[in-house]
């Protein structure tokens, strides 16, 4: 990350302008850093032990349902992954093709609660997301 961070510093806008591009082309379709297979990897999912898995320090915050399955009793089990994102400052390529394209930055967080069965009625979890711009 330290190498990464020292070489954007002295690398042109346009040069990033161009790595973003490419990366947008070629990799599109791929949830950010592919972290919700390792979410639905971890042994306490597999085993049917947990519902839920939460990671963090992506770029972009992410709620993605991994798995429905239907329990003895006839219930739904919902199995989630979220990743919270960041806490630090993100910049963002505009999406128009402006003659002179920048990067726009914002601050953002999320937080995440997590409730027991009893603690919020039906709910088992909350999101709130945060930008300051």
């Amino acid at each position: 990350m330290q190498v990464v961070l020292q070489l954007s510093s002295h690398t042109s806008k346009k040069i990033l302008e161009r790595i973003v591009e490419l990366k947008e082309r070629f990799w599109s379709d791929k949830i950010e850093g592919g972290y919700h297979k390792a979410a639905f990897a971890e042994p306490l999912v597999r085993s049917g032990e947990a519902d839920l898995v939460l990671y963090g320090h992506t770029h972009n915050h992410l709620i993605l349902p991994m798995d429905q399955v239907t329990r003895s009793d006839g219930s739904q089990r919902n199995m989630l992954y979220f990743n919270t994102g960041t806490w630090r400052k993100t910049w963002n390529k505009v999406y128009f093709d402006a003659p002179n394209r920048e990067f726009i930055g914002w601050h953002v967080l999320t937080y995440i609660a997590i409730f027991s069965p009893t603690e919020n009625g039906n709910h088992t979890f909350e999101v709130w997301n945060g930008s300051l711009g």
